[in-house]
């Protein structure tokens, strides 16, 4: 059988299966259709097993624990970070207001002014790739990031709001 024959027949069984393995749907989707990516590119050892839907289970089952496992690592070492810091309620507090004031101040930008600073100073890519992204000139980029940047400034309600 070849992959996309394969693909066809049991791609809903095999996301349905990790649907109940993840117990998120989005999830069981996204890791179904990594493996089988990864796997198409060796289809040729794959097809030659004796069972391939067993084999890709098999699959499914240890790119969902390696990810568990890498998830799991990832917590214990934010929870020691955090720990290691302490943060006072005040500054806990006063970094929830500068995210939200960041957050409406974006808000109210254009949607291709909010995307082209998003892209360039949180994403911090160049002006040709966010052109690419966002489906414009470079120098339409340029403008966007001017314009944006001064709409920034010139807001004096969200200034008043920082002071």
């Amino acid at each position: 059988m070849e992959f996309d024959e394969f693909a066809d027949e049991y791609l809903f069984k095999l996301t349905r299966f990790v649907g109940v393995l993840t117990g998120d749907r989005q999830a069981a989707h996204d890791l179904t259709v990594d493996v089988l990516l990864k796997l198409s590119n060796k289809w040729w050892l794959v097809r030659d097993v004796r069972d391939p839907l067993a084999y890709v289970q098999k699959a499914l089952v240890r790119h969902y624990l390696d990810d568990r496992r890498q998830q799991q690592a990832r917590i214990r070492r934010d929870v020691r970070a955090a720990q290691s810091v302490p943060v006072s309620a005040a500054d806990a507090s006063s970094q929830i207001a500068e995210r939200d004031l960041v957050d409406r101040a974006l808000a109210a930008l254009p949607p291709q002014q909010r995307g082209a600073l998003v892209l360039r100073y949180y994403l911090d890519l160049p002006d040709l790739q966010i052109a690419g992204l966002l489906g414009c000139s470079v120098s339409t980029v340029r403008s966007h990031l001017s314009l944006a940047a001064a709409k920034l400034r010139g807001d004096n309600s969200l200034l008043r709001e920082r002071e």
